[in-house]
């Protein structure tokens, strides 16, 4: 299906890499991005603990650590 979105020149050119790489259209990586973000924004509480939601593990399994979350926030420059 075609459209016209404005897209952020950033993600555009992101997405144009990546699509280099994969030998996938931007529009395929566009909207390959776009469900990914979709299914990440239905993540499932299975409980909780201690009054707080315990989420499902991620499809992508990679650990979410105490370094990973410094390092993420010391790259948008945010207070640690």
């Amino acid at each position: 299906m075609r459209t016209t979105l404005d897209i952020d020149p950033t993600l555009l050119n992101a997405a144009k890499q990546m699509a280099s790489q994969s030998n996938l259209s931007v529009g395929a990586i566009i909207s390959h991005l776009a469900v990914k973000g979709l299914e990440s924004s239905r993540a499932s509480i299975e409980s909780t603990r201690n009054g707080f939601p315990v989420f499902s593990k991620s499809d992508s399994g990679q650990l979410k650590t105490e370094e990973l979350v410094k390092d993420l926030m010391n790259d948008e420059d945010l207070p640690l």
